[in-house]
């Protein structure tokens, strides 16, 4: 397109309640969906546009990543719904194979 990236903004998210039946679904590399938008999402978005972002002629282009309170559940944002948890950290334990 002939432009230059100077900025990245990076602002999906999504917040699935843990008490949701089923459990919230998966991506296609098995992570659950919440982690795979909200932090795999980004990681790899950035990766794949840091060259762009390098070869801008602004001095000083910038990632931005947003948050929300949804992640804290002192505040408002936060208090709503089942708390988010780590769960029982099954997943780990039954090493790379779980599904």
């Amino acid at each position: 397109l002939g432009k230059s990236l100077d900025v990245l903004v990076c602002n999906a998210g999504l917040s699935l309640s843990t008490a949701a039946k089923p459990p919230p679904p998966t991506t296609a590399d098995g992570f659950e969906i919440t982690v795979g938008t909200n932090h795999l999402g980004h990681f790899l978005l950035c990766n794949l546009l840091l060259p762009e972002l390098e070869r801008s002629p602004d001095p000083h282009p910038r990632i931005v990543i947003t948050a929300s309170q949804v992640h804290d559940p002192e505040s408002a944002g936060g208090n709503v719904g089942s708390k988010a948890t780590l769960g029982n950290m099954d997943g780990l334990a039954k090493g790379s194979g779980w599904e």
